[in-house]
């Protein structure tokens, strides 16, 4: 059973797990310091103004029971008592703009950056992540964050500044009765950090068992076919509902835990105000307070109590985007595909030499794919490799192009380490053609030209004249409007054997030093195999190009050079077409 499906059953999330991959974000916060810097200060001085309203009303409610009263005096505080309210609006809607501004682009540098990490995350990491999971962090985590940087941030922002200064008002204001005051505020905030901890660990239990409920519906989504071929709706559906409900019980806790958590917080945070009027009550009737300062406190003590309810309301926020933060934090810290400090120094013209030294590869532990191999191929030559399936033939090839990191030997191209190699220069003379090769939504020169050259006349017509060349115009002929035929997306209004065609005719226009297929003609009948072998034959005829060709049917493989046997991680046999395909039949 999946590790996601039962309960971690882990301890509460200690303090400053957040910290650790803060500094993932540190770079993404750095663009918008300067307005969440002058949005705070903004808030700060509404906050002030707020405070210095409550003090002059106070006065104004004491020059009210007051028979000397001066009228201009009096007018001049209710001018003062409206302009201090209006600059406190006007100062807070100000802070709270600028603050979503940058908040905002700070949710727009993080989009960018999750999306340039996918393309520097190593292969071994989607092979061990599942897709749902991974769609999960880039866009469930990510707008857990949203959530918080979208609004909750300007709220809380808001809310802890007016809690801290109204606190420190009501004690400037009247230091002792003030102080008691103050103190009846503690229970709300003390119950509201330690309430943090239960609501923390079962938000990150829930957006576990979301990322596993995705995962699972991806999966059943791309094997839809399957299901239905087998008969398997109903035991699909049933383990669906199982994970479902699964969520569904971590879902009910939070919603518990905040029901039980909001209600209380506001209940606590009405302890000031009451305890303001009925203390500062009783002290004005025994003559030991002024009702300026009576009037100024309870003011403050309301303006406390709502600050107090939003966060009590966006702490689940809080503590949904601390966990969605770290899940994202997770992926922006794994390590990229290159890591040594010599990555990406060499760059140069591929010839096509490609040696294999003792080369070992596991995607596991204790699970060998190759053992220690040692390979040779000459630039130039066209290589077959034939082997059981699970022999090492697919992560053979992958080790060329550097999409895995070897567990021991080197991999050499033209004499230089793929390591050493920068990515860019070495992949851009590599021609790769899979077994399921995928197709974009988009026409068919987009497709096999490239988004940026799909409309340029001239490189049409060269495209034409090569495949019309090696014999490959009637391939495109199938398609009514040619170039401008629209593939659907994943080339789902191909068939299997046409979109592999379709990805020849790209390698063909990407003309490369050194082609890799594996098992790239497996859905193409004999006489469409044949054309691409004639092609292959004929371009490296023109130049010298390195060919590497995996394939089962042996059909395929007898224009080669030469063929080797790959059989458990280990080259077990190497020679001529014909002496070796005599061994394997």
């Amino acid at each position: 059973m999946s590790e996601t499906l039962v309960s971690r059953r882990i301890p509460f999330p200690v303090r400053g797990y957040f910290w650790d991959y803060a500094k993932y974000f540190a770079p993404l916060i750095a663009g918008s310091r300067r307005n969440i810097l002058v949005g705070m200060a903004f808030l700060i001085c509404s906050t002030i103004f707020l405070v210095k309203a409550s003090v002059i009303l106070g006065q104004i409610c004491a020059d009210l029971g007051s028979r000397g009263t001066v009228a201009e005096h009096f007018y001049i505080m209710m001018i003062s008592f409206v302009a201090l309210e209006t600059g406190s609006v006007l100062a807070q809607y100000c802070g709270r703009t600028l603050l979503a501004t940058g908040t905002n682009n700070i949710l727009l540098r993080l989009r960018g950056s999750l999306f340039e990490k996918i393309n520097k995350l190593p292969m071994s990491y989607f092979d061990a992540q599942p897709l749902g999971r991974i769609i999960t962090r880039l866009t469930s985590d990510v707008d857990g964050v949203e959530g918080f940087f979208g609004g909750g941030l300007a709220r809380i922002a808001t809310a802890c500044v007016q809690i801290i200064l109204v606190l420190v008002g009501i004690i400037a204001i009247a230091p002792k009765f003030g102080s008691v005051v103050a103190l009846a505020a503690a229970p709300a905030l003390c119950f509201s950090w330690f309430m943090r901890k239960p609501l923390t660990y079962w938000l990150a239990e829930n957006k576990a068992r979301n990322a596993h409920v995705n995962s699972k519906l991806a999966e059943f989504i791309q094997a839809l076919p399957v299901l239905r071929v087998l008969g398997l709706e109903q035991w699909s559906g049933d383990e669906f509902n199982r994970d479902a409900k699964h969520h569904l019980a971590s879902s009910i806790k939070v919603l518990s835990w905040n029901s039980f958590i909001r209600p209380v917080t506001v209940f606590l945070s009405t302890l000031p105000t009451l305890v303001s009027v009925l203390w500062g009550g009783y002290l004005l009737l025994k003559g030991q307070a002024e009702l300026a300062s009576l009037v100024a406190v309870i003011r403050l003590t309301e303006r406390f109590s709502n600050p107090v309810r939003v966060v009590t309301q966006e702490i689940q926020v809080i503590q949904d985007a601390t966990a969605s933060a770290v899940r994202v934090g997770e992926m922006l810290g794994e390590s990229d595909e290159r890591v040594t400090s010599t990555a990406g120094s060499h760059t140069g013209v591929v010839i096509g030499e490609i040696r294999f030294e003792q080369v070992a590869l596991s995607y596991r532990t204790g699970h060998a794919v190759l053992r220690y191999l040692d390979l040779m191929i000459p630039a130039g030559q066209k290589l077959g490799i034939v082997g059981q399936t699970g022999a090492g033939k697919s992560s053979l090839l992958n080790l060329i192009p550097s999409l895995y990191v070897p567990s021991a030997g080197r991999i050499l191209v033209d004499s230089v380490d793929v390591r050493n190699w920068k990515l860019e220069s070495l992949r851009g003379q590599i021609g790769y053609l899979a077994q399921e090769p995928f197709l974009f939504k988009g026409t068919m020169a987009a497709n096999i030209l490239g988004v940026r050259d799909q409309n340029k006349t001239h490189i049409r017509q060269d495209f034409l004249k090569k495949i019309e060349r090696l014999g490959l115009q009637h391939v495109l002929s199938r398609f009514s409007e040619g170039l401008n035929f629209v593939v659907n997306e994943a080339g789902g209004n191909l068939s299997s054997g046409e979109k592999q065609m379709v990805a020849f005719l790209r390698l063909l226009h990407e003309d490369r030093p050194i082609l890799l297929m594996d098992e790239a003609t497996s859905c193409l009948d004999r006489a469409w195999e044949s054309a691409i072998q004639d092609a292959i034959l004929a371009l490296m005829e023109e130049r010298k190009r390195t060919c590497v060709i995996i394939a089962h049917r042996l059909e395929t493989l007898k224009s080669c050079d030469r063929i080797i046997r790959i059989h458990d991680g280990r080259v077990v046999a190497d020679g001529q077409p014909m002496q070796i395909l005599g061994l394997v039949t």
